[in-house]
This record gives C-alpha cells, structure tokens and sequence, in this order.
C-alpha cells in the first residue's frame, strides 16, 4: 500500500498530536464542564489513536525497508557548458 508524502504526514499528525491532545483536552473539561461520558469518550479516543499509531509505525517501517530512489528530474540537459 503506497500512500502520498502529503497523506501520511496528516495521519501521522492526527495519530501523534491531534487525537491525545483531543482525548487529554475532553478528560480534563468534562468534570469541570459536566460533560456526558467522560470516561467512555476519552477511552474510544484512545484506542483509535492507538490503532492508527500502529498504522503509522507499519508505513514507516515498509518505507525503511522499501525507500523510493531520488529521482533527479534535471537530466544532464541543465549542466553548464563551461
């Protein structure tokens, strides 16, 4: 499964910041706030960021063991004649 640059640095920020940033923010406003299922929320957000941190740790351990070779897009027309 190969994935765009772009697509996995999102997941992978979802997976590292977003979601436990989401999950601590809920946990601590809830009893403050009154916030309904507290625990139940928080839990779920935790293990969904947990399966996609997996999922992040699995493509990059595939790209390490499969990197794509640099490609030079220049060709040698763009060298200078000296």
């Amino acid at each position: 499964m190969d994935i765009p640059n772009r697509t996995y640095d999102c997941i992978r920020f979802v997976a590292e910041l977003l979601l436990p940033g989401l999950a601590t923010l809920y946990a601590a406003l809830s009893p403050i706030w009154g916030l309904p299922l507290s625990h139940e929320i928080t839990a779920t957000v935790i293990a969904v960021d947990t399966f996609l941190g997996l999922f992040v740790n699995y493509l990059r351990k595939r790209y390490n063991l499969n990197p794509d070779p640099i490609i030079d897009e220049r060709g040698d027309d763009n060298e200078s004649d000296s």
